[in-house]
């Protein structure tokens, strides 16, 4: 048959690749395939802390001239959270769904879900096994808008007091369990409102909120080029957070169309662990995923009932079924047998 070309990397060709990447102070991930080639050439020495595997890794790549260092800090036991505007999860509930699991998010907040009270089908897909929704429709019968929290159900939610606002909706739930206690708001700006209205208005709903006991997130669809210095909107919206000792984490592009519109806020000393952007196939946006410096809701404890069945007495389970009544009386009605 036809020859395949193979490309072959040496040990200082592997090391060269694991430089290139170091020197950008990122993260990256290792495919297995090249974990095992640079461990049976020996390039590498990992180092664990002193809390163990969970609490992170650092790999070495052994250079007899240098030595560079690739660190990877193993998160998944951090609180997990995201916000992605679906431009309507009625049919995209299922992709919704597998997103949550796959990135194994313990909440996220979702803007433009399009759910009416009546959509119980896309309600039900939507939301993963031991995940609870809290949804807010948009009000009347205009179409668009809503949004929504999907949690998990060891963060118990709570709903708070809320405000009627003109330029925006927005969803506030405290969400709790043990030393975790989280007030989430998630918020939607329409293309077609008024920004200097919702300057207004979102002064006021930070006035009500920020002086709440608990760590505070803020996320969802603001619709505002944030970052953009030529637009004066985008520059008192800045100065608007601040004002608050606020700080807002997105940094990149959450739409396809090159700008800043999903923005996560937090207190100014409320430091988080991990934000990155992802971009689902099934919209037009980018999702903001982030950890924060907490440890993920232990996991629920269920009950289970079983029969133990190599305890059971086989000679009088025989005995048992000899002498029920189904073998020992003739019925000539199904439904007399079905009752019986």
């Amino acid at each position: 048959g036809e020859g395949v070309a193979v490309k072959v990397y040496g040990r200082e060709r592997l090391l060269h690749i694991g430089k290139s990447v170091l020197s950008q102070s990122k993260t990256y991930r290792v495919p297995y395939i090249a974990w095992k080639t640079i461990t049976e050439l020996n390039l590498e020495t990992v180092l664990r802390t002193k809390r163990g595997s969970k609490a992170g890794k650092k790999l070495k790549l052994v250079n007899s001239e240098n030595t560079c260092t690739y660190e990877h800090t193993c998160t998944r036991s951090q609180l997990t959270g995201a916000t992605l505007n679906c431009r309507s999860v009625c049919n995209k509930a299922i992709s919704v769904n597998d997103y949550i699991v796959e990135k194994h998010i313990d909440f996220i907040g979702l803007t433009e879900t399009w759910l009416k009270d009546d959509n119980s089908v896309a309600k039900a897909e939507l939301v993963p096994p031991g995940f609870s929704l809290e949804n807010k429709s948009r009000p009347g019968s205009r179409k668009g808008g809503g949004v929504a929290i999907i949690h998990k159900d060891t963060l118990k939610a709570k709903q708070t007091a809320t405000l009627d606002f003109k330029s925006f909706e927005y969803i506030d739930r405290t969400l709790s369990c043990a030393s975790i206690h989280l007030r989430i708001i998630v918020l939607y700006r329409p293309p077609s409102s008024s920004l200097a209205e919702f300057l207004e208005e979102f002064s006021s709903l930070l006035e009500f909120v920020v002086v709440s006991p608990g760590k505070l997130v803020i996320l969802g669809d603001f619709n505002i080029q944030f970052g953009n210095r030529q637009d004066c909107y985008a520059n008192q919206f800045v100065d608007v957070i601040n004002s608050f000792d606020l700080i807002q984490h997105v940094s990149k592009p959450t739409h396809t169309s090159g700008h800043i519109l999903d923005l996560l806020i937090t207190r100014s000393h409320e430091k988080l662990a991990h934000v990155c952007i992802d971009e689902p196939s099934f919209t037009d946006h980018h999702s903001v995923c982030f950890k924060l410096d907490q440890s993920k809701p232990p996991l629920p404890s269920k009950v289970i009932h079983y029969r133990k069945l190599k305890a059971i007495a086989k000679d009088r389970f025989i005995d048992d079924i000899r002498s029920s009544v189904l073998i020992s009386e003739n019925y000539d009605d199904v439904d007399e047998l079905a009752n019986a």
